[in-house]
């Protein structure tokens, strides 16, 4: 095993094993798993990162043991975006579940937390390790109000006013589209569907949202959906200024 820099690290350790994984299609989904994992004791965790190689420089972190995962490229993340097609394929995400079940048999990881790794609702389950998915309560299916529409080209077509009608009512079909291909490898390994896009980008033993509560309410969410909400600390308390610095809850621990 390595650390960020290359050098290696012991492997044997009795303390709890916690694998982080960031989708490393934007930076954002690195980065989010990564701040968790630097806020875990090192004398009390052992932690592991699994993402593209090409984020390593960005991330360093000594106590942390680096694992090269592969993803989907950033340019046809954001292709399938502005297309509105689905991001993953059928074959995309058999090769994602593959690839996740190699890196937990080689960690052997006793908890992994995941930031936009779909196919972990496949691969965690069948290596039986929980699995906490780091996510946004904007998809949240309990979240509070109506789905804002996407950025399609309709819009463009028809108009703000025209497109939005027609894409808020094709809403829940193009939803299900998304989640074909995650579904169809889910009923191939045995598992009940996730049904809607909404469900697949929160599923997770525990699902865990990386907003502020007031931004993204949410009502009536199950016991294993939280908030890892953001605290706000005045840099300089002294000085009238509007600087902050933030800093993550360590609500997660709980789940751990």
């Amino acid at each position: 095993m390595q650390d960020f820099s290359g050098k290696r690290i012991s492997a044997v350790s009795t303390r709890p094993r916690i694998l982080f994984v960031g989708e490393s299609v934007s930076l954002a989904h690195v980065t989010r798993p990564w701040v968790l994992a630097q806020a875990l004791d090192a004398e009390q965790y052992e932690v592991h990162l699994a993402c593209s190689d090409k984020w390593r420089h960005l991330l360093a972190a000594r106590h942390i043991h680096w694992h090269n995962l592969h993803s989907i490229s950033s340019e046809a993340f954001m292709a399938a975006l502005s297309q509105g097609r689905p991001i993953y394929s059928e074959k995309n995400l058999s090769d994602y579940i593959e690839a996740d079940l190699e890196l937990i048999s080689q960690v052997k990881p006793d908890f992994i937390v995941a930031d936009f790794r779909l196919s972990l609702s496949i691969s965690a389950k069948l290596a039986a390790v929980p699995y906490a998915n780091l996510c946004n309560a904007y998809w949240s299916a309990y979240r509070q109000g109506k789905l804002p529409v996407p950025d399609h080209k309709v819009l463009k077509i028809l108009g703000v006013g025209a497109g939005s009608a027609l894409m808020q009512g094709l809403l829940p079909l193009f939803m299900k589209h998304h989640a074909k291909a995650i579904n169809r490898l889910r009923k191939r390994h045995g598992f009940p569907s996730l049904g809607s896009l909404q469900s697949a980008y929160t599923y997770g033993d525990y699902t865990l949202y990386c907003d502020l509560p007031r931004l993204f309410p949410v009502r009536g969410m199950p016991k294993n959906h939280r908030y890892i909400v953001f605290e706000r600390k005045r840099l300089n308390p002294k000085k009238n200024n509007n600087l902050y610095t933030v800093q993550w809850t360590k609500d997660y621990n709980a789940c751990i």
